[in-house]
């Protein structure tokens, strides 16, 4: 009996894990190097309900686990750097969406010569 049970508690393990989908992705900045402990959301494209949040490692790897299938779009977000939107994404059972680097937009805009003039009211 303890055979049965055990195969069952095991059978039914590797039918829930093939039930989810996962999404897997690198962050980058725009000088190409890793964007660290950046947030990253996952969002219904239908209700844009939140579904998942994670951060992103040293490397500037994620990794989303145990998704249900469906359409969602993925947001990230570091201070001092615009949010980086990736939509579109649809996801079926088992399924592991490889997202690949993904690479966040400056954050500012460098100017290549500034002149500043002033004047002064003559005090007599």
């Amino acid at each position: 009996m303890k055979f049965f049970t055990t195969l069952l508690l095991l059978l039914g393990a590797q039918w829930s894990m093939a039930q989810t989908a996962s999404i897997n992705g690198q962050l980058k900045d725009a000088d190409n190097g890793p964007v660290m402990f950046a947030n990253v959301a996952l969002y219904n494209a239908v209700d844009s309900n939140l579904i998942k949040v994670e951060t992103s490692n040293e490397e500037g790897q994620f990794n989303m686990q145990a998704l249900p299938s469906g359409r969602y779009f993925l947001v990230a977000s570091y201070v001092g750097i615009p949010d980086l939107r990736k939509d579109d994404l649809t996801l079926t059972d088992g399924q592991r969406l490889e997202l690949g680097p993904l690479a966040f937009e400056p954050a500012a805009v460098e100017l290549e010569e500034v002149t500043v003039k002033a004047s002064r009211a003559m005090v007599e």
